[in-house]
């Protein structure tokens, strides 16, 4: 198979596609790779992906499934950033439009920092988001994951977390995970511990 179609066969055949709609973030972690301890690191400029690009990709992509009959591919939507819930409007658009595409079945899933769950929890649990939560253990564990005032973001995060544990918990059970960055402020043992 040349290389040309390959791409082409693997596009028809997407399972996965990750947007990234916004760089910008509402927090300031210290191992970002935006942040200042990396050399020649990009600066944060609050850009945010505009509908009409997703939809774009999104339209090429389903008009390559329609041709060969490769609808029944489900395709899984991830949203990442930055800080995703930061471009809430776009995500909405996004999701809005492929529940318009008749022809595929879509999931949803977001990498977030939690900071803002607790503004769109009724609408990501509506739409089965799977939520990748960014939390590094307890409270000393997670103290590299600061707001732009370099305040721990923990408690507001554990905050958010409870909340959904307690008002949809079996969404809590099927659709929430963790991501832990490991550093020399924790370890495995003590986050599995925490967890």
């Amino acid at each position: 198979m040349e290389a040309k179609e390959s791409i082409l066969y693997n596009i028809k055949h997407l399972s996965q596609l990750v947007f990234e709609v916004t760089d910008a973030c509402n927090l300031n972690c210290k191992y970002c790779g935006l942040n200042s301890l990396y050399k020649n690191n990009s600066e944060r400029k609050g850009k945010k992906l505009p509908f009409y690009k997703a939809k774009l990709i999104i339209d090429y992509l389903f008009s390559l499934r329609e041709r060969p009959r490769n609808t029944d591919y489900p395709l899984n939507l991830g949203f990442y950033g930055g800080e995703p819930l930061l471009n809430m409007k776009l995500i909405k658009q996004i999701v809005s439009y492929l529940e318009n595409i008749k022809f595929t079945k879509a999931t949803y899933g977001m990498t977030t920092n939690g900071m803002l769950l607790n503004k769109h929890l009724d609408y990501l649990v509506q739409n089965k988001f799977q939520l990748l939560i960014s939390l590094d253990g307890d409270k000393f564990h997670h103290s590299y994951r600061v707001d732009h005032m370099e305040k721990n973001s923990f408690e507001r995060v554990v905050k958010n977390i409870k909340l959904i544990k307690k008002e949809f918990p079996e969404y809590f059970k099927e659709f929430v995970q963790f991501n832990t960055v490991l550093h020399d402020r924790n370890n495995v043992e003590e986050v599995y511990s925490f967890m």
